[in-house]
């Protein structure tokens, strides 16, 4: 099959209408076009209209899909944000963070708090420099070839590494 991942383009929408519309196997369809037959199968599902499955039709569907942006709201807002700034000055780190907000019926896990905190620092903030990263990378022995060539960039910051 294919080693790398790739869409399909419209000519090969084409060659599936054409096949399809000939009785021919979702196989031998996908051989023909080097794709598995799961794609097909799952092309032809997805990208039916009401008239059946149409190579323009499809493209527009699959097009338009893929031009929608899916983003979750975030989660670190309000009361939780106050309480992880809070925590974060204190120095400490997004595990304990996100134990102790699970306490008070507060539900964030450590992942979220370490994106909060990536994305602060992208957006020029400065939680990385006081929060748990800068204290821990200061108590670790540097001895680690990762840690050396983090050094040797000009890094000082754990959150280089979780980003």
């Amino acid at each position: 099959m294919n080693e790398k991942y790739h869409r399909l383009f419209a000519q090969d929408r084409k060659v599936i209408y054409n096949m399809n519309k000939t009785s021919i196997s979702q196989a031998e369809i996908g051989q023909a076009i080097c794709f598995s037959q799961a794609t097909v199968s799952k092309e032809l599902s997805r990208n039916c209209g009401k008239r059946g499955y149409r190579p323009k039709q499809a493209n527009d569907f699959a097009v338009s899909r893929a031009t929608q942006k899916r983003s979750r709201p975030k989660v670190i807002t309000g009361v939780i944000q106050v309480e992880v700034d809070a925590r974060m000055l204190c120095k400490h780190s997004p595990d304990q963070m996100s134990g102790k907000l699970a306490s008070n019926d507060m539900q964030v896990s450590h992942e979220t708090i370490y994106r909060y905190i990536c994305e602060d620092r992208e957006a020029g903030g400065n939680f990385w420099t006081t929060s748990f990263f800068r204290s821990k990378i200061s108590l670790m022995r540097l001895s680690s070839s990762f840690f050396q060539a983090l050094i040797c960039v000009g890094v000082m910051s754990l959150s280089l590494a979780i980003c």
